[in-house]
């Protein structure tokens, strides 16, 4: 009987060692949470990271487009460049026939060296009226020769003072690149290459352009004639354009050569208003000039 009840217990204490213990419920205790209170471990759901409000972007504009109204009215049918050393002097100018003129003259030559010399010959009797320092020509004779020599001195030394010497005062003319037909007065240093003081207009190139007065804008019609004569000075930047209506039906090389003085007459005589009555026809001296130059034009 003992040992009945021995086996029994010792089978009863071989199956509590086989058995599994029970599970245990296993709790964090929150950081943020007193120590009497335990919640269930939870995993994070991982958030979205705030996209930064729309802003909305605005319509791309169109830069209006500045469209530069044209000035310039001149449309050469032909346009002779001259450039050459005269007495000393860099001479760069140009001798312009119109299309206005088209087709009664369409082209316009001249010898080089006689058209260098008279425009050089021009601007000397420009200068003697409104040359000099104080615009009011030389205070002393002075030669065309001795003119030629102050103006190549101040060409190859670029002193302000030499300029000064040969410069021409009151020169009234319309700036191309503003609107319209309106002249102001300028001082005008003739065949001059860079800056200048703030009171003076650097003319590096001269063009004499024939046109048709009637059909330009850029020029002072003569009131009260019958011939259709006009005149214009216009400036673009360095550049000075001289225009010269010619007669109606008088079309000749002989009356061309006897209008293209007026350039000097021009300079000197005009003050920015209107006209009235017939031109001057400039200096016989000049027109032989360019007679015997072998100025010709061709229909």
């Amino acid at each position: 009987m003992k040992l009945i009840h021995l086996l029994a217990f010792s089978l009863a204490l071989l199956l509590a060692a086989c058995a599994a213990p029970a599970p245990t419920q296993t709790s964090e205790v929150s950081p943020f949470v007193g120590a009497s209170e335990v919640s269930p471990s939870l995993t994070p759901r991982p958030t979205k990271t705030p996209l930064p409000p729309a802003t909305a972007t605005p319509k791309a504009t169109k830069t209006p487009e500045v469209v530069a109204t044209e000035q310039i009215d001149l449309k050469p049918n032909y346009e002779q460049k001259v450039s050459v050393e005269y007495m000393g002097v860099q001479i760069d100018a140009s001798l312009i026939a119109d299309e206005s003129l088209d087709p009664v003259i369409k082209k316009v030559t001249v010898g080089e060296t006689a058209y260098a010399e008279f425009v050089s010959r021009s601007i000397y009797k420009v200068w003697l009226k409104k040359g000099g320092p104080d615009g009011t020509g030389p205070k002393v004779d002075t030669t065309f020769e001795q003119f030629m020599a102050l103006w190549a001195t101040a060409q190859k030394s670029g002193v302000e003072a030499d300029w000064r010497q040969v410069q021409v005062e009151n020169i009234w003319a319309n700036e191309i690149a503003t609107p319209g037909y309106e002249q102001h007065p300028y001082t005008i240093w003739f065949m001059h290459e860079g800056e200048t003081p703030e009171d003076v207009r650097g003319i590096s190139n001269l063009s004499i352009a024939l046109v048709k007065t009637g059909k330009m804008k850029n020029i002072t019609a003569f009131e009260d004639n019958a011939f259709d004569n006009g005149m214009g000075t216009n400036v673009q930047n360095e550049h000075m354009y001289f225009y010269t209506g010619l007669d109606n039906n008088f079309y000749s090389s002989g009356k061309t050569a006897s209008n293209m003085p007026c350039f000097y007459w021009w300079l000197i005589r005009n003050s920015g208003g209107s006209v009235s009555g017939d031109p001057s026809r400039g200096d016989n001296n000049l027109k032989t000039i360019l007679i015997k130059g072998g100025l010709t034009q061709k229909p």
